[in-house]
């Protein structure tokens, strides 16, 4: 079975996320890390530009995503990240890093993107800041059960 996973990380925290997963399934490893000194403005160019990888999908059984939580929803990085890709068909589990935010718009969001993009929810989970090494390698087990 081979599997993927695709992640956005600002500051380094979902692509550790990423790491571990990695470590846990052997999946593959494909994200968008962006600059430490990352502005909105410049991001949202970078958008418009369209330098966010085309991805081929179809051989991948199972699909991780994952990126930033920002305002209680995936920052913009990754809400682009997913809208290049075509996911019709495909189960994916998702997870999040809060920093310690409101995550709370973000399984209403990720309906709404699965509905419009024709994929399905296997699992969803959120790493918050504050979580213990110990919680964080839990929800880990259970995204990848």
């Amino acid at each position: 079975m081979k599997s993927i996973i695709l992640y956005s990380s600002y500051f380094g925290n979902t692509k550790m996320l990423a790491e571990k997963i990695a470590e846990s399934t052997g999946a593959e490893l494909q994200g968008i890390v962006h600059g430490r000194h990352f502005r909105v403005f410049l991001h949202m160019i970078g958008i418009r530009g369209g330098n966010y990888p085309i991805i081929d999908l179809s051989d991948y059984n199972v699909i991780y995503a994952g990126g930033p939580v920002w305002m209680g929803t995936y920052a913009p990085g990754f809400n682009r990240l997913l809208k290049n890709l075509d996911l019709t068909g495909k189960e994916i589990k998702f997870f999040a890093r809060a920093g310690g935010g409101d995550a709370s718009r973000l399984d209403k969001k990720l309906a709404k993107k699965a509905t419009e993009q024709k994929f399905t929810i296997v699992k969803t989970i959120v790493i918050n800041g504050e979580d213990s090494e110990e919680l964080v390698d839990e929800k880990i087990q259970d995204l990848i059960a």
